[in-house]
């Protein structure tokens, strides 16, 4: 639970630096095998997608 509640903290953290980082920045995603470029937009998408997912399984 415990480390639920800080992954959440830290996702919520991440949001909003990235939105307030300039359009121009790139940004990676790492897979675990492979480390893939995208947009500021896709960011913000799986970050949030993340959360969600953390928020249903409290």
């Amino acid at each position: 639970m415990k480390n639920t509640e800080s992954a959440k903290q830290q996702i919520e953290k991440t949001l909003k630096l990235l939105e307030q980082m300039p359009e121009n920045r790139r940004y990676f995603y790492n897979t675990g095998v492979l480390m893939i470029e995208i947009t500021k937009e896709e960011a913000i998408k799986m970050l949030k997608k993340e959360l969600e997912g953390l928020r249903g399984n409290t």
